[in-house]
Parts: C-alpha cells; structure tokens; sequence
C-alpha cells in the first residue's frame, strides 16, 4: 500500500465559530482503525507473498535436481552400474519430498490469500473511512485470515515492518534479530515476543494528522477556486 498522497476518507467536520473546520475525534479513530487494518493487511500480503516465493523457489529446485540428476544417473549407468543406482535415489528422495509436502499445493494456497488480500488492501485504500465500513473490511480480514496455515512468527514480524516502512511508519516497526530474519521461513519461533520500535516523528498519530491537514488544505483550495469562479 502507497500512501503518496492522502489515504481516501469521508471526514466529519466540526466548525468553530469564528475558526478553521476541524475533524472530530470520531473521524480520527475512524481513521485510525482504518490505517491499522490497512497496515495489518498489506503485512499479511507480503507474508504470504514471501512464503509463495520461499516454496517455489525450492519447487523449482527440486525439479531442477530430478531433471539433471536423473540425466546423470542414466549416463552412469553405462559406466558403472553401482554409480548409476546411487545416483538414481536423488532424484526419487527429491521426487518424494515434493509429493510429501505438496510444495505446488502449498504455494497454490499462498497465492490466493495474496489475491484475497490485495483485493481487501484496494477496498481499504479507496473506500470512505467511517466505523461501520471498517467493521465490515475487518470482519474480513479475520475471515481470510481463518483460512491460513500455522505462521512463521519472525516472517511475519519482517512483513509487518515492510508493511510499515511502505507506509512511511518506520517507528512503528519491530526488532528481529539478524539469525531470526535468516531462519524466519524454516524456524515458526512461536515463543517469541519482538521488542517495538519506538520513533516519535514516525507514530501513527502524525501520519493521521498530516492526512487530515491535507484533507483541510484540500477543502479551502476549493473553496477558494469556487469563490473566485
């Protein structure tokens, strides 16, 4: 999710008498939901982007060693005949491994909570924040996420910070240390809790309120073209 510009939301207005409009705090918290749910979404889309990857990448390889292997072991054979028989139960234990652990199957599965994400992530960038609408986009999101294997937990701890930094709350991230990032698609490290970050020119709260300063500027530059008209 790219917040460039200003994340789309209908906003309630309060005016002072004899002052500029400002936003109510239910419009903020609406916000505020909104912007979480958006975070935890896009997360959940680069987590499940990364384990497609990771699965595929070894589906791939796995192919590769039966395809190459099996061409040697057959060229083996010629030459020795105990040679060739050795050579021939790599391609067969790689053979098994992919049928075990359904690795197309697998990233299958990845691939369409991508696309459910993605679909959830662009309702939530172009839709009006308001509490109900929230509700509703997170009542899905739960039930996406209902659907989804056993996670990685320091997976999911980089996503969210890739998540975060995509939005432009890197105070918001977590720490992982350097072997949990390396192991984060073998180990699931489910005990771990992550540190947060804390940055205080990073915090949701200033991101919101430039969104809503921006939403103000936004409303007397047309007022004052429709003045001037």
């Amino acid at each position: 999710m790219s917040l460039d510009g200003a994340m789309p939301v209908t906003a309630e207005r309060k005016r002072a008498p004899s002052g500029p409009s400002t936003f109510s705090d239910a419009t903020k918290l609406s916000l505020d939901a909104q912007l979480s749910l958006a975070i935890q979404v896009l997360g959940s889309s680069f987590y499940h982007s990364a384990r497609r990857d990771f699965i595929e990448r070894w589906h791939k390889g796995l192919m590769f060693m039966i395809v190459g292997i099996s061409a040697a072991a057959l060229g083996g054979t010629f030459g020795g005949w105990w040679q060739g028989r050795l050579l021939f139960a790599v391609p067969v234990l790689a053979g098994m491994a992919i049928l075990v652990f359904d690795l197309p199957g697998r990233a299958k599965r990845h691939e369409v909570l991508v696309r459910r994400y993605t679909d959830l992530l662009a309702d939530i960038e172009n839709g009006p924040s308001s509490t109900p609408t929230v509700k509703r986009w997170r009542r899905r999101f739960f039930d996406i996420s209902a659907g989804e294997p056993p996670v990685f937990n320091a997976l999911v701890a980089t996503s969210y910070n890739a998540a975060c930094q995509t939005t432009m709350l890197s105070g918001a991230r977590v720490k992982v240390p350097w072997h949990h990032r390396a192991l984060k698609n073998v180990c699931r490290f489910d005990s771990r809790e992550y540190e947060r970050m804390f940055d205080p020119a990073h915090r949701p709260e200033v991101l919101i309120d430039a969104v809503l300063d921006t939403l103000s500027d936004g409303e007397s530059d047309a007022k004052r073209r429709n003045g001037g008209a």
